[in-house]
This record gives structure tokens, C-alpha cells and sequence, in this order.
């Protein structure tokens, strides 16, 4: 699958310039920093493949 975005030039220079800044390295985060649940799942392991995923959703 692809997708496609359009921005306005002006736009993409901006943000082509903003992601070759050495300073944005500094910004970067690792899975440690992202927030955590702790405790038992309310599914099943089996669930959480693609197919036990689109049964949990599906109507």
C-alpha cells in the first residue's frame, strides 16, 4: 500500500530543514520512554494476531 501527501513547498522546505538539524538528534526517544500499562492483557495472547485482532473489531 502506499499513500501520498501533498504539502505546499514552502512547507516541506521548512520541515526538510527542521529534520537535517543535528539538534534534532538530542530529541529522539527510545522505548523506555514511552508510557507502560502493567498488569494481565484483557485478551488472550491468541488475540492479538491480525486475524484474532479484525475478529475483536469486526460487527
Amino acid at each position: 500500500m502506499r499513500t501520498t501527501l501533498e504539502l505546499p513547498d514552502t512547507l516541506f522546505a521548512r520541515l526538510k530543514a527542521r529534520a537535517a538539524n543535528p539538534a534534532n538528534i538530542a530529541l529522539q526517544r527510545s522505548a523506555l520512554d514511552l508510557p507502560r500499562l502493567e498488569g494481565a492483557l484483557m485478551i488472550s495472547p491468541d488475540q492479538l494476531s491480525n486475524a484474532g485482532l479484525f475478529e475483536l473489531i469486526k460487527p
